[in-house]
C-alpha cells in the first residue's frame, strides 16, 4: 500500500510536500540546513518544494525519516506517533553528573532555610551576589 502511495504522483506532490513543509517550517532551520539534516540535498529539498521533482522516492523518505527522528509510517500516512521513540542508553559520566545533581538539590530542600537563602541570592544584583559570595569564601576559610 505505502508503494502505491509513493507512485501515486498526486499524493507525492500534495501529501509528501505538506508533510516536508510542516516539518521544515517547525525546525526553525534554513533550507539548505534542513536538507542536510534530513538527508537530501538541499537542491532535491528546494525541487520537491517548487515542484521541479513531482515525486519523493521511498529512499528520500526513509532517509528523511530516520534523520529527522521522525516515524515513517507517520510521514508516509500521517497515522500514528509523530516521533519515534528511540532511546539512546546514558554514559556512565552523565549518571554521575545526574547522581550529583540530585544530592545537591536534595540537599537543599531537606536544609531548613536554604530555598528562602537561594531565592533571596538569585534576586540579588551581580555586584551584592559577588559580596555574598565572598563572605561565604571567607567563612569558609
Amino acid at each position: 500500500m505505502q508503494a502505491y502511495f509513493l507512485q501515486n504522483s498526486v499524493f507525492n506532490r500534495i501529501f509528501l510536500r505538506a508533510q516536508l513543509l510542516k516539518l521544515f517550517e517547525e525546525s526553525g532551520l534554513s533550507q539548505t540546513e534542513f536538507a542536510k539534516k534530513a538527508g537530501i540535498t538541499p537542491a532535491a529539498f528546494n525541487d520537491f518544494l517548487k515542484e521541479r521533482i513531482r515525486e519523493f522516492s521511498i529512499e528520500k523518505s526513509t532517509s528523511v525519516a530516520k534523520n529527522l527522528g521522525v516515524n515513517l509510517h507517520w510521514f508516509l500516512t500521517g497515522q500514528g506517533p509523530r516521533m519515534t521513540t528511540t532511546l539512546t542508553p546514558l554514559s556512565e559520566e552523565k549518571i554521575r553528573e545526574m547522581d550529583a545533581h540530585d544530592r545537591r538539590v536534595r540537599k537543599m530542600t531537606t536544609t531548613p532555610g536554604a530555598t528562602d537563602m537561594l531565592d533571596a541570592y538569585l534576586t540579588l544584583n551581580e555586584r551584592d551576589r559577588a559580596t555574598v559570595n565572598a563572605l561565604i569564601k571567607q567563612l569558609k576559610g
